[in-house]
């Protein structure tokens, strides 16, 4: 019974990192296809995680949109564009006019770790969907 439940949890666990990729992918989309340009005001500081040989880096991303709305927007960024800031370089950045909290800083495709969600959400479905079918083998009396 263990094994089966290990199995449910496993394909949820998978589905839903598949559909949290998805997502992220479908409005990286749309940002790309619809957005609006804006330049990014130099950064004053910029946070720094390190976590199991990962380094991810967030900032305050500052802009001003189409209809002179002053933004704030939380945003993690590569390395390569945090040096881009520091060295006070031109940042541009897209913004979906619909709602300009989701942005997409040019330069920056976001996809140094895009490949880890879908490839730990299959090997998930793999591994869940394995282990039922075990189940249902041993089950029937074929294993």
């Amino acid at each position: 019974m263990r094994q089966v439940v290990y199995a449910l949890l496993a394909i949820i666990a998978g589905l839903i990192m598949l559909s949290s990729y998805i997502g992220q992918d479908r409005e990286n989309r749309l940002i790309r296809r619809y957005g609006v340009a804006a330049v990014a005001q130099p950064i004053t500081r910029y946070t720094e995680r390190r976590h199991r040989g990962y380094t991810t880096y967030s900032v305050e991303l500052r802009f001003v949109t189409r209809s002179e709305r002053e933004m704030v927007v939380p945003h993690g960024v590569s390395k390569r564009i945090i040096d881009r800031f520091v060295a006070g370089q031109r940042v541009t950045l897209h913004y979906l006019p619909s709602d300009p909290s989701k942005v997409l800083v040019d330069g920056d495709d976001g996809s140094e770790g895009d490949w880890l969600l879908p490839l730990l959400g299959v090997a998930a479905l793999i591994y869940g969907g394995y282990g039922l079918y075990s189940k249902y083998r041993e089950a029937m009396g074929t294993a």
